[in-house]
């Protein structure tokens, strides 16, 4: 269907999914298509407090290119509420079911993606689902929210067989060279 072989996917366009496999196709498949090298899978996140209801979520491809090409003028990158260069994707949240008072939306796996409630917003918990079907096979999405980069500690635990999945650091920085966003986890 989409010209790209076995695997291949076709979206709804939105800036975060515009990845080196994938690529916009307006005018052939009316969104972006993404080549077998990766999946595009859907992940919703529910159960914030009332605070952040109505509020949408943005979300932003954040992969080592992204964080390198960071300045000392960060508020390009950092500045969530007017998104000046069009890097981030809105979702607003949805008031049915799966989620409920939640947002989903697709991803890219093998990628990072940056999460954004708006400027100041703290949470305390959160769930995320990771609707199927994920496969074994499929490469690890790497997430980062808002204040993640600054907490002692981040549980995750698994719906499906209650399992505690692991927190990992993946900056290679020496702790001097730490910024905000580094995504850090203290356990």
């Amino acid at each position: 269907m989409t010209g790209l072989g076995v695997e291949s996917y076709a979206v709804f366009e939105q800036p975060h999914l515009l990845v080196p496999e994938c690529f916009s196709a307006q005018d052939t498949h009316d969104g972006v298509i993404c080549d077998g090298s990766v999946h595009v899978r859907r992940i919703a996140f529910e159960h914030m407090e009332d605070k952040f209801r109505l509020i949408p979520i943005k979300v932003a491809i954040w992969d080592e290119d992204v964080e390198a090409a960071m300045t000392a003028d960060e508020d390009t990158l950092f500045d969530f509420v007017n998104n000046v260069n069009g890097d981030w994707s809105n979702y607003q949240m949805r008031d049915k079911i799966e989620p409920s008072n939640g947002w989903a939306f697709p991803i890219v796996t093998g990628h990072k993606f940056r999460f954004h409630w708006g400027e100041g917003i703290d949470f305390e918990t959160l769930d995320f689902y990771m609707n199927g079907p994920w496969l074994e096979s499929d490469a690890n999405v790497h997430m980062m929210t808002n204040f993640t980069d600054v907490r002692a500690s981040i549980n995750i635990t698994s719906n499906t067989n209650g399992e505690l999945i692991a927190n990992e650091t993946y900056s290679t920085k020496s702790e001097d060279e730490l910024i905000s966003g580094d995504n850090v986890i203290y356990n």
